[in-house]
């Protein structure tokens, strides 16, 4: 293999990307490319404008390799999305949290100067109706074993089974299934009857990035992508719902719900698995039946956060989240370690609940969330002190459809790998949703799978 290229491929890899870094986010907005390292003078599509997607295009930008993005909506950032008037400090509206240090897009953030807080693990607990901290709780047995099976999910083997399943083989009291359906369930996107109990230990067992949590700080994931990603967000058609993707003849041809048609060499599919699932894209020839068998096994559910500003703290200042019985699984404190103040709880949920509260009016929804914190706190504290509510419903979002992917029961570990398998050596796959380190739903692993599609189209071409 020619050195230049191997030397490349090993940096991509790495997620080294090539520019200059620059001293702060705010006035970071030039990428310096070395220049075309191949024989090749066409064009990538990507679609979609996600993060994997912008990434996608970025790493593409710094060999030297022309693209163009099509993105089915008129702003880009996909789940990723902010609104910076809520309070004291951006609210991100998507993605939020970046897991671990071991990861190329922690790296990526502090090249770029990106501040980061890190946020302290300090979960409360409700406990028969009364908030209460883990070491608070050594002597409660039901508790205990519940926390037993949390730690033991890595372990899970044998046939595979749905987490409720193994819930119910462990004995688990009800009293503390909140907390099981919570910290999995919820937490992977989904509830825990239909998540499978083996593809949640082969994320874990393979993850490698770590588990400590940041938050950007002092700025927000869309002005990061607009500063950072400038020149790419340049080479973007907004408003191009795909509607077919044709990669029978030399070339490569793209057409939009509007007719319009984009022809390029290669293409890079980085939607969200709903859209795959949901058949909004033809493709020509149709994609592998082992393709499409693997797509089955992988769900997304609906998803929403809601968001409830209060005049102050009455759910703990050290607390990180709360775990409730209630309509909302968790209740995450978002402005720990984030702004001057820290007044706002974000309710996450998702799955059945989040489908039950989406037929909802969104004054209704929090309305609803408002009383059951003042039966959990009690003295109707949360009413007394509940300035403003805001829902962001990702259901309702008409190109994205829900929360994020997860392994449905009898989704096998390699299931992602064939999803992500590129096709003809012109259709490829990136997102989330084809992460295969374990680090699917989240932000770090789409940019994973922006990496590893660059890989994938830089062994196709041939060094200059």
């Amino acid at each position: 293999m020619n050195l230049k290229r191997r030397e490349l491929l090993k940096k991509l890899a790495a997620g080294v990307t090539l520019t200059v870094a620059v001293p702060s986010i705010i006035y970071s907005c030039k990428d310096e490319s070395p220049g075309n390292a191949f024989a090749f003078e066409g064009k990538v599509l990507i679609v979609g404008a996600g993060i994997s997607g912008i990434y996608t295009g970025y790493l593409l930008q710094q060999i030297g390799v022309d693209f163009k993005i099509i993105e089915a909506s008129d702003k880009f950032g996909g789940r990723l999305q902010t609104e910076s008037k809520f309070d004291d400090f951006p609210m991100e509206l998507g993605g939020d949290e970046i897991i671990g240090i071991n990861s190329s897009f922690y790296d990526f953030l502090l090249s770029k100067s990106v501040k980061l807080a890190e946020v302290p693990t300090s979960e409360s607990f409700i406990i028969d109706g009364i908030p209460q901290f883990a070491n608070n709780l050594l002597e409660d047995n039901e508790f205990q074993a519940a926390a037993t099976f949390i730690e033991g999910l890595k372990d899970f083997s044998g046939i595979d089974q749905s987490i409720d399943a193994r819930v119910t083989q462990a004995g688990i009291s009800t009293r503390v299934m909140h907390v099981i359906d919570g910290k999995i369930g919820n937490h992977y996107g989904t509830t825990n009857d239909k998540l499978g109990s083996l593809g949640v230990a082969g994320a874990i067992n393979t993850s490698e990035t770590g588990s400590e949590v940041f938050r950007i700080v002092g700025s927000d994931y869309t002005n990061f992508i607009k500063i950072i990603f400038s020149s790419v967000i340049k080479k973007i058609e907004f408003d191009a719902p795909v509607s077919s993707i044709n990669y029978s003849g030399e070339m490569v041809e793209i057409t939009d719900i509007g007719g319009n048609v984009f022809t390029g060499d290669m293409v890079v599919v980085t939607v969200p698995v709903s859209i795959l699932k949901d058949g909004d894209i033809t493709f020509t020839p149709s994609l592998s039946a082992e393709k499409q068998a693997a797509l089955s096994t992988i769900g997304m559910d609906p998803g929403m956060k809601v968001f409830l500003r209060f005049t102050k703290n009455f759910w703990g200042e050290t607390t990180s989240s709360v775990f409730a019985a209630g309509s909302a699984p968790e209740y995450i404190s978002s402005g720990l370690n984030r702004g001057d103040r820290n007044r706002v709880l974000t309710a996450l949920i998702n799955g059945e609940k989040a489908l039950t509260l989406g037929e909802m009016e969104d004054n209704a929804i929090i309305s609803l969330l408002i009383r059951e914190l003042d039966e959990i706190y009690g003295g109707a504290v949360a009413s007394v002190n509940f300035i403003e509510g805001m829902v962001k419903n990702w259901t309702k979002e008409p190109y994205i459809r829900g929360a994020y992917s997860f392994p449905n029961v009898g989704s096998l570990s390699g299931n992602r790998s064939i999803i992500a398998q590129p096709a003809s050596n012109k259709l490829f796959f990136a997102g989330e949703a084809t992460n295969v380190n374990g680090n699917f739903g989240t932000i770090h692993g789409a940019v994973e799978t922006a990496e590893r599609v660059v890989n994938e189209i830089v062994a196709v071409l041939e060094p200059a």
